[in-house]
């Protein structure tokens, strides 16, 4: 899996750095699956009083075991950190 010109080896977990334009990246956590498969992405911390998704997105990442998935899987806990930052 590349991700942003990070590359990933099937099996493995990384903390990517999402480039966004004008502003610092945005902390992307990848899991490229030991076996083929689809990709999923899921964001959280949209809105600023949004709390539980981040944390979710976080505990999520800690229980997924990328060796055991198909696929990979994509987590973005806070994809708007100036809005969750001023709540």
């Amino acid at each position: 899996m590349i991700f942003c010109g990070t590359t990933l080896l099937p099996g493995e977990r990384k903390n990517v750095p999402l480039p966004v334009p004008d502003a610092p990246p945005l902390n992307a956590i990848c899991l490229c699956g030991a076996a083929r498969g689809r990709t999923l992405v899921v964001t959280g911390g949209v809105h600023g009083c949004e709390y539980v998704g981040p944390q979710a997105l976080r505990r999520l990442a800690g229980e997924l075991d990328p060796a055991r998935l198909s696929g990979n899987v994509i987590l973005l806990p806070l994809a708007n950190p100036s809005a969750f930052a001023y709540v």
